[in-house]
């Protein structure tokens, strides 16, 4: 159906756009998932979405009372639900390792990543869910725009990709130490994450159980000791579940290390897992 409404969306004046701005955004979304013709089309207006000024929302705009769950709100806002389309498209590609994110794509990408735009705010918790698969198919773009988004420096922008990050966390060598020092600061802010918190105290200590390279066991036991109470149980509960299984679940595969709730994070969050990449 794609190929027969595109022509006829492109011609909508931005003043209708903005007034069904969330239906066009699940059109949008919808179409990315299998699509074949008028991809320009698409580009163009997911583009066009992005230069409106669309408010933040109403719980990731204050500050001081962020969202407890700013995963789900972000997928169902019109520009998470953008950013996903566009995330859609690049990996439709069947991109691989280093292949490098593709000239029309990566442009939308980096407009996402810049933090002087509050209302990109949604984008970037949903580019943080991809991490990895940035990382692996353009590290030097990934390492310029969107890894310095994890720095504890902004902390409402921090947490807002570290939480998409932690709704499908992976143990992938070459990003736990890229971003070293932010993952290990995570533990000085675990009362600030929302319902998800508790993904980052089993996965700080699947690092610590199969140390990667360039972490030392005193940094991870100072992480560890800094989680309160509640985080402390889960590690306890995460360590035991760990030396009960099979000593491949600990390695740094890159392999999802353990699953939770589908609504942790909010619906459907797998259909945004990487296509195309082999497994590292």
């Amino acid at each position: 159906m794609w190929r027969y409404a595109a022509p006829t969306m492109q011609t909508m004046p931005d003043s209708v756009i903005l007034e069904t701005i969330h239906s066009v955004a699940w059109w949008i979304e919808a179409a990315s998932k299998s699509i074949e013709h008028y991809q320009d089309i698409l580009l163009s207006l997911c583009q066009r979405v992005l230069a409106l000024s669309l408010q933040l929302g109403r719980d990731m705009e204050r500050n001081d009372d962020i969202s407890d769950q700013p995963f789900a709100e972000a997928i169902n806002h019109p520009i998470g639900l953008i950013a996903r389309a566009i995330i859609n498209l690049c990996f439709h590609r069947q991109l691989n390792d280093n292949d490098l994110l593709p000239s029309d794509i990566k442009p939308l990408f980096t407009q996402l990543c810049d933090v002087r735009v509050e209302r990109y705010r949604h984008g970037r918790v949903l580019l943080g869910s991809h991490v990895i698969a940035f990382f692996r198919v353009d590290q030097k773009w990934t390492e310029k725009h969107l890894l310095p988004l994890f720095s504890w420096e902004n902390p409402s922008e921090a947490r807002g990709v570290w939480e998409g990050f932690l709704c499908s966390p992976r143990l992938y060598q070459p990003l736990l130490m890229a971003f070293k020092s932010q993952l290990l600061e995570c533990a000085k802010h675990y009362a600030e994450f929302g319902v998800i918190r508790h993904q980052y105290a089993t996965f700080i200590t699947y690092v610590a159980l199969d140390p990667p390279e360039g972490y030392s066991v005193d940094e991870l036991r100072i992480a560890i000791g800094a989680l309160p109470q509640d985080g402390l149980e889960e590690s306890a509960q995460a360590l035991s579940q760990a030396l009960k299984g099979p000593a491949s679940s600990v390695r740094n595969t890159g392999r999802t290390v353990f699953s939770h709730s589908g609504n942790m994070c909010g619906p459907n969050h797998s259909i945004l897992s990487l296509r195309g990449l082999p497994n590292p």
